[in-house]
């Protein structure tokens, strides 16, 4: 795990990472390019039964890695700071089915 920014980080692990979202359920997890980082899809990190997220499906991690925090403001900004306002995307920024925005 490595911290990208105060309070956020990349997960390329999927152990690490379903110990993150286990440990932070409320936290926000963004897909991202497996080369150079980009966000695409942000999705909460925990479901209501205590698990993962339905709606983030093994390998978790590649060959996409995930960017996480619990800090929603700061991973809201790194992405912002990767490919400009969320608002501008050509696509949604979260998922419809586990978070609104």
């Amino acid at each position: 795990m490595e911290e990208l920014v105060p309070n956020v980080f990349l997960m390329t692990n999927d152990e690490e990472f379903v110990k993150w979202c286990g440990e932070n359920p409320g936290g926000l997890v963004f897909n991202c390019d497996h080369s150079v980082h980009v966000p695409y899809k942000a999705h909460i990190a925990g479901s209501a039964n205590g698990g993962i997220s339905t709606c983030l499906k093994p390998p978790f991690t590649n060959p996409y890695p995930k960017v996480c925090s619990i800090d929603w403001m700061a991973v809201k900004q790194w992405a912002s700071s990767q490919r400009g306002p969320l608002e501008e995307w050509d696509e949604p920024w979260s998922c419809g089915n586990c978070l609104e925005k």
